[in-house]
């Protein structure tokens, strides 16, 4: 598996730059390319986090979710150990709904935390399916899904970037910037189909 110093590596010698001046600014190129796609979503970047209602009657639930997830599904556990889907409420529609204590049917998000309704009434567990901003990893010994499966997507749009602002290469830049539109069509042709969510999905290019 590739890891962040092989991606700075590769991007060095592919641009024909000399180590020890360029190092930093290929570090900077490789995380601004990661801040721009983070938001996107794609079929690496999605993943389940569960919270345990430990006390009855417990309605939040502190989130330690991913930045600025996407809450595709919540999930409640019942007491056979079975789980079943919650279904979505907006702030408004969750806080007109009366104060009873049963099994959780309903879920909303207010102020970056997760509530379920009604009131918990035993110890249960939430599970919660998601798409995310997926962090860099700061090592450069330490892999991760930008330096594998979003490799080369990171790689260019830091060749671009390197290209347009440290180079001046604009003939490059936009050799490289073409490579990235395909290399991030095919992401999204994948992610719809890995997801099967027939959305629309943003491309910068």
């Amino acid at each position: 598996m590739a890891t962040r110093g092989t991606l700075i590596s590769r991007i060095i010698t592919e641009l024909h730059l000399e180590t020890a001046s360029y190092t930093a600014q290929v570090v900077d190129a490789i995380t601004s390319a990661v801040n721009f796609y983070r938001p996107e979503r794609f079929w690496f970047n999605e993943g389940t986090t569960s919270f345990v209602l430990a006390t009855a009657g417990a309605a939040t639930l502190s989130s330690d979710l991913p930045d600025s997830v996407t809450i595709d599904s919540v999930r409640a556990v019942d007491n056979s150990g079975s789980p079943y889907s919650l279904s979505f409420d907006t702030w408004s529609e969750f806080q007109s709904r009366p104060s009873m204590t049963a099994e959780p049917t309903r879920w909303a998000i207010h102020h970056q935390m997760l509530h379920v309704w009604p009131t918990n009434n035993a110890t249960r567990t939430i599970e919660v399916d998601w798409s995310g901003r997926v962090t860099m990893t700061a090592s450069n010994s330490s892999s991760c899904v930008w330096t594998n499966e979003a490799e080369e997507l990171i790689r260019l749009h830091a060749k671009t970037d390197l290209c347009e602002n440290f180079l001046a290469d604009l003939p490059a830049a936009d050799r490289y910037r073409g490579r990235e539109g395909v290399v991030l069509g095919q992401l999204i042709s994948e992610t719809i189909k890995r997801l099967n969510i027939g959305q629309n999905m943003k491309a910068h290019l």
